[in-house]
């Protein structure tokens, strides 16, 4: 799989900057608890990934990376549209007491327009100077910016409905939808500093 002529293996992925610490791995960990099924989209075999190999499949996402599924197919959008089997496996009762075992299987999610500002929210302040924070007002005018320039058309490229809930929006309005949604999933948190607001990791 590859983004912009960049291969996504994990080699070339370690080298990503900024430099992992404590903080991004945990903040990490939360995002693939929350968002795993959307970054599955071009890691499908994945529970989880290092800090340097999500921060890629988020920029990877936001450029318009070819997801393994995507909004055009039956059931796309929000809700999980396929399984991936992994390498681990489920045990299981049968009818007789014996128990059997059967592959686990990790759910993906096609993104929408509004994960996808999700993943532009969360590289971007990955990619920040800890401790990580933006400032909100810019961090929606950044994000309606991308949106009109490229990131329509990118989530098109990546497998999105051209008529998908949401791409008429503006950008600034699907960033505050993707800021709730991150709030909800306890991975950021608005906080008020002097007459404005930032935007940290919870």
């Amino acid at each position: 799989m590859s983004a912009s002529g960049a291969d996504l293996d994990d080699a070339s992925i370690s080298r990503a900057e900024p430099e992992s610490s404590d903080e991004l791995e945990r903040v990490t960990e939360n995002i693939w608890t929350a968002m795993g099924d959307v970054l599955r989209c071009l890691k499908p075999e994945s529970e989880s990934a290092p800090f340097a190999v999500t921060l890629k499949l988020l920029q990877s996402l936001v450029g318009g990376a070819r997801a393994v599924v995507s909004s055009h197919q039956p059931g796309g959008g929000d809700t999980s549209v396929n399984s991936v089997a992994t390498g681990t496996t489920a045990t299981s009762v049968s009818g007789t007491g014996s128990t059997a075992s059967a592959p686990a299987t990790l759910s993906v999610t096609a993104p929408t327009p509004t994960t996808m500002h999700a993943c532009y929210i969360l590289s971007s302040m990955l990619s920040s100077p800890a401790p990580h924070a933006l400032d909100m007002s810019a961090l929606k005018s950044n994000a309606n910016d991308w949106w009109a320039a490229s990131g329509r058309e990118n989530f098109v490229k990546g497998g999105g409905a051209g008529n998908a809930e949401g791409m008429d929006e503006s950008g600034e309005s699907l960033t505050t939808k993707a800021i709730y949604q991150l709030v909800a999933q306890r991975i950021v948190r608005p906080k008020h500093v002097g007459g404005g607001r930032i935007l940290s990791f919870a």
